[in-house]
């Protein structure tokens, strides 16, 4: 249900839409994309603004920072940073959805999307392979390090360090496979040297 405001004539009205965006419809749709029993968990309201941000960014070409919570580049560096320099662990950052998002940005913002097109397929494929070739992990903290390893994957980067900084559990599994890429560490957040808008996203 869309409120009796501003919501109603954006989604009645193509034209506004493609105008101005709206984080709240393409956030609802992207929920009809993600891929649940793979995810885990702390994922339900993280991974479906990836699909939201690319709304924005390809669809509208309004770029990756449409949303208050993540304003701009600099914004999603100074959240990063705040939680890296404080105490708070990953239950905290598995109940902020937004805080958790600003884990998958810097890959999108200086990889661009292929890596997130890569993971999907690699999804897509579990999920329409036979049932005797597969099968869906119960266990979330299994599914958690199977999720990163498909990142890996995807990025072709080990991102166990990247995972570590955040308080990401990360598995022996994990390290294992992660290890035959090389590391990764975006540069624009690690280096305070180095300007938020130095660098361009794709």
């Amino acid at each position: 249900m869309a409120p009796d405001d501003e919501s109603c004539l954006l989604m009645l009205q193509a034209d506004s839409l493609r105008k101005k965006g709206s984080w709240g419809h393409f956030h609802e749709l992207g929920h009809r994309h993600q891929f649940w029993g793979i995810d885990h968990d702390e994922l339900g309201e993280v991974t479906v603004n990836l699909y939201t941000m690319y709304a924005f960014d390809k669809v509208l070409g309004k770029g990756l920072y449409n949303h208050e919570a993540i304003s701009s580049r600099a914004a999603v560096r100074e959240k990063i940073q705040a939680y890296l320099t404080s105490k708070q662990t990953y239950e905290d950052l598995g109940k902020d959805p937004f805080l958790y998002l600003s884990v998958f940005i810097p890959i999108i913002d200086e990889m661009g999307w292929q890596p997130i097109f890569n993971l999907h397929k690699d999804f897509r494929a579990v999920l329409t392979a036979p049932p005797d070739r597969h099968k869906l992990e119960p266990d979330n903290d299994k599914r958690r390090s199977a999720f990163f390893i498909a990142l890996c994957r995807a990025t072709q980067k080990n991102l166990t360090r990247y995972l570590e900084l955040f308080r990401v559990p990360v598995t022996e599994a994990l390290k294992t496979e992660a290890a035959k890429y090389p590391e990764w560490i975006p540069h624009y957040f690690m280096d305070p040297s180095v300007s938020p808008d130095t660098t361009q996203h794709r």
